[in-house]
């Protein structure tokens, strides 16, 4: 395998690319590429592999640590993620009907506590294909409440086994 440094690998991240150009193409226009939906699922494998990785190594090591785990994901995650959701729902407010920019908000609350795809799935008819979701600006944040799910409840997981 092609290693740069450390338990960096080059393939990895061409792989994550490739994921990223295929959602973004299926963005562009759904017929240029169908099934380009896929490149989320990609994405998740990826993220897994490596999250899950890098913590049965630290436990091999016996250098795990919960709180600094949940320190890195939060550090790396939360800043950026807030900042586009105060944001959206501030843009809302202004561009959006009343009605529109209430659901933006409510969706903006979902979304900060990693609830969104709940929020999603229970409160709104709004499927990932339908022609709604483009009055919907928090919608692709489904996909980082679903991997932060995965990061509250995996680390938990090896600690059962070990």
């Amino acid at each position: 395998m092609t290693k740069s440094k450390g338990n960096y690998y080059q393939h990895i991240d061409a792989l994550r690319a490739i994921a990223v150009l295929v959602v973004i193409i299926f963005h562009i226009d759904h017929d240029y590429l169908p099934g380009g939906f896929v490149g989320v699922d990609i994405f998740f494998v990826i993220s897994g592999y490596l999250i899950s990785k890098q913590l049965f190594e630290s436990i091999e090591r016996q250098t795990f640590s919960l709180r600094e785990f949940y320190v890195r994901r939060i550090k790396r995650i939360l800043p950026a993620a807030f900042s586009v959701i105060l944001i959206t729902i501030l843009l809302a407010q202004i561009l959006f009907l009343p009605e529109d920019a209430i659901k933006t908000a409510q969706s903006g609350v979902w979304s900060a506590f990693s609830m969104s795809n709940f929020y999603f799935w229970k409160f709104l008819d709004t499927g990932y294909f339908a022609s709604a979701s483009y009055t919907t600006p928090l919608l692709h944040y489904w996909s980082l409440s679903v991997e932060e799910q995965f990061y509250l409840f995996s680390p938990c997981l090896p600690t059962f086994t070990a």
